[in-house]
């Protein structure tokens, strides 16, 4: 659908864990909260990743999803 998109929560509280990364010295990428958002909302963006950044974000979220064949259980 060319009206949303797949993106990821900011925050300003970070915490040391895997499901937060840190972009800037104010801002952190909450990795678990993996939502689909209205392009409508791009007007409100407050700054552009650059691509590295970018990458290292699509890494560690491909790194918390199972893999093929993986069996996960919630503790």
């Amino acid at each position: 659908n060319k009206e949303l998109f797949l993106g990821v929560i900011l925050s300003h509280t970070c915490k040391k864990n895997r499901f937060y990364f840190q972009i800037n010295e104010d801002s952190c990428v909450i990795l678990s909260q993996i939502r689909v958002f209205s392009v409508k909302r791009l007007k409100y963006f407050k700054f552009r990743l650059n691509e590295s950044k970018f990458n290292e974000i699509i890494k560690k979220i491909t790194e918390m999803l199972p893999h093929k064949g993986e069996r996960t259980f919630v503790k």
